[in-house]
């Protein structure tokens, strides 16, 4: 199971459940727009935040309430890189710098029905730092021990991300 520090909480726990269930309904009753919306945009970003062994997932307000790598969309002709960065400020407040993004690939995956492109970056930081939670997408976060991912319920495209860029990057071994 994650381990959280509840002084990192933006939210007390009845309003992070209040919260969950808001962005579920939100999520199941707006379904064919926010398909459409992501069908349209372009590629996203996604950063495997590694410290110690230790993968940073974060938890979508609007969703169906499992753990995934932060990141999001691309605005139109961005680079990667900087919307990769760009995404990890709004989501989670780290500010990391582009040589510190390692590219790992492209995969498509397909999450509740969606198919989407993502690029996959990796940035391995030698100490853990202050996550700042924006209140606006991100709900809430932890960091996971590599060995004991599989313990957590991650969507479907996190779980895929996981497992083909493992083994060419080492990541959970």
């Amino acid at each position: 199971m994650p381990n959280n520090n509840p002084s990192t909480k933006h939210m007390n726990l009845k309003d992070n459940l209040l919260w969950c269930w808001l962005g579920r309904a939100c999520y199941y009753l707006g379904w064919p727009a926010i398909w459409l919306i992501i069908r349209m945009s372009p590629r996203r970003a996604r950063v495997l935040v590694v410290v110690d062994n230790k993968l940073l997932l974060v938890k979508d307000w609007l969703g169906p309430n499992r753990w995934s790598i932060p990141g999001g969309g691309l605005h139109r002709d961005e680079d990667a890189r900087f919307g990769a960065l760009r995404e990890l400020d709004e989501e989670v407040g780290l500010l990391l710098g582009i040589n510190q993004l390692q590219e790992l690939g492209e995969i498509r995956v397909v999450n509740n029905l969606i198919t989407t492109d993502l690029v996959i970056f990796k940035a391995e930081l030698k100490k853990t730092p202050q996550v700042y939670l924006s209140g606006l997408e991100v709900l809430d976060y932890c960091w996971v021990s590599l060995g004991k991912i599989q313990n957590i319920k991650v969507d479907s495209s996190t779980k895929r991300v996981l497992e083909t860029f493992s083994k060419s990057t080492s990541l959970l071994h």
